[in-house]
């Protein structure tokens, strides 16, 4: 399921077709500036910039939700997890915010990291777990977290770091990624993130899914229940991430260097 808001239009959906049909999905004229959707195409949600967030659980059918606790703002980015759990919203000018109720409510991010500071936001786009998070300034920086937005750093680009960034998609692991310079080129990344900090972050991710899925299969066994498949599901897909990345590493180790 594909996604898209015009720009004082509406929203629209493209389901099963690869982007080759498209339907209206909300009909209220506003100032939209992005939208985000769950990878089933359930949950969206999109950002209005002089205006608040808005999320829907129905494949944007029906009623568009004011999120709770966003403030009236400049709205310009938004992305989601994979499961459209975790949601980042950036407004221009502003700070990040975070939601971990599909987009119910939000609240800042506590960030960590001192240099990073409001800024004219242009973009965001995050892995599929929600873990790692990228932000693109207009006529500045890339940042990347690799803890959720609690701390970040600038991402090497080759020749002039500032550009007027315009876009950003990454993917599923978040070791890879794209950005769009407003009326300029396309850029690749083939591994923006440092090959040590990336190992270090998918192994904590393995050892966490890990030891969720033995408290699952404990307290699920006193309680002589079932353990719920998407639980199962979910967890195993961040371990075999996580396995991947490492399988990569190991097949092409020069290529991981620098020099």
């Amino acid at each position: 399921t594909l996604a898209a808001c015009v720009k004082n239009g509406k929203l629209w959906r493209s389901a099963g077709t690869f982007g080759k049909q498209w339907e209206e999905v909300h009909g209220v004229g506003m100032d939209w500036r992005a939208i985000a959707s769950s990878s089933d195409g359930t949950r969206m949600t999109a950002v209005v910039y002089g205006g608040h967030v808005y999320s829907n659980s129905n494949s944007g059918e029906g009623v568009w939700r004011i999120a709770a606790d966003t403030p009236m703002q400049n709205w310009v980015a938004i992305t989601m997890s994979a499961t459209g759990q975790d949601v980042f919203a950036a407004a221009y000018e502003g700070n990040i915010w975070r939601s971990y109720d599909y987009g119910e409510s939000f609240r800042e991010v506590p960030y960590q990291t001192a240099q990073f500071n409001p800024a004219k936001w242009a973009s965001l786009a995050s892995s599929a777990d929600g873990y790692t998070l990228l932000a693109a300034e207009v006529r500045g920086h890339i940042w990347y977290s690799q803890d959720a937005g609690m701390n970040w750093r600038k991402v090497q680009v080759l020749g002039d770091a500032t550009q007027d960034w315009k876009s950003l998609t990454a993917s599923a692991d978040g070791s890879r990624f794209g950005a769009v310079v407003e009326g300029g080129s396309t850029w690749m990344s083939p591994m923006t993130v440092p090959v040590y900090d990336l190992m270090k972050t998918q192994a904590k991710r393995a050892t966490t899914a890990l030891n969720q899925l033995v408290k699952l299969a404990v307290d699920n066994q006193c309680a002589d229940a079932e353990i719920p498949l998407t639980d199962i599901v979910l967890l195993m897909a961040q371990i075999n991430t996580a396995s991947a990345v490492f399988a990569q590493i190991a097949a092409n180790p020069a290529s991981q260097c620098k020099g």
